[in-house]
């Protein structure tokens, strides 16, 4: 940004923020034992954390870890969780292969367009917390399309360029209210199970609606849009089996019985 200040006052460079990624080298098999194939979604109430993921690929898991201002601490804190050290071989996670803090765009450039310039992707405008090169590429081809068909001046980029780039504003501003609501999620156990359980049944299930866990699949893997997401999650059918498995999850009486289970199979 400090580069076009002086030619492009109006320039205001993308809100960014710190995340975490690294691999594990564990070997197809092992990984195979321990994940399946299955990507392992983490909402843990650990302050600053957003989301994490653990991802399997070929001999390799990759761990990606969002919230704000990710450190050394946050990380820490997050890989001592009993629930991320069950998921490696005898509970104990295995030295990183590699790591990295790289930066997300957490909110879109000011005006990332001007006489003969134009930024892309994370430069000006990307969906929040997903594919990058995705967000690239959709700027990239907007911009263009607008050089090749109508010209390279500031207006004719405000009127062909900057509409794809308020697109993703839009879509943002959706995602921020569904990460709202992962939040709630994190912080309450309830929730935590009532999600849990839901999730869980529709998966035993392959001819039912999977009504949340296509919602959690798209949050998490960025396979759609953040406003079609909001919109599915809308069908009728969806909060009605979240109430469902609100009550049925948090019944005082299936807590005794599943404790009183549990002490009688020991």
């Amino acid at each position: 940004a400090q580069l076009f200040r002086k030619g492009v006052p109006d320039y205001q460079s993308p809100k960014s923020d710190r995340t975490f990624i690294c691999e594990f080298e564990l070997g197809r098999e092992t990984i195979q034992q321990c994940l399946g194939s299955s990507m392992h979604v983490f909402l843990l109430d650990l302050p600053r954390l957003e989301f994490a993921a653990l991802i399997p690929k070929g001999d390799f898991v990759t761990l990606c870890l969002l919230g704000e201002a990710v450190d050394e601490r946050l990380v820490e804190d997050f890989l001592n969780a009993e629930e991320v050290k069950n998921c490696f071989p005898g509970s104990v996670v295995p030295r990183l292969a590699c790591h990295c803090f790289p930066r997300l765009n957490m909110r879109g450039a000011v005006r990332p367009y001007a006489d003969r310039i134009v930024w892309v992707g994370d430069c000006s405008v990307a969906r929040l917390y997903k594919d990058g090169v995705g967000s690239a590429y959709r700027t990239g081809k907007a911009a263009a399309k607008t050089a090749v068909f109508h010209g390279i001046s500031a207006h004719d980029f405000e009127r062909h360029f900057w509409p794809t780039c308020g697109s993703l504003n839009f879509d943002n501003f959706i995602a921020r209210f569904i990460f709202a609501a992962t939040s709630l999620i994190q912080k309450a156990a309830f929730l935590r199970r009532t999600v849990l359980r839901m999730t869980a049944k529709e998966q035993s299930r392959q001819s039912s609606r999977r009504f949340l866990s296509s919602v959690l699949w798209d949050v998490f893997t960025g396979s759609a849009p953040y406003k079609e997401i909001l919109v599915r999650s809308m069908h009728p059918g969806f909060p009605l089996m979240l109430m469902w498995n609100l009550i049925a999850g948090n019944l005082p009486f299936r807590t005794v019985w599943a404790t009183k289970r549990g002490t009688d199979e020991r």
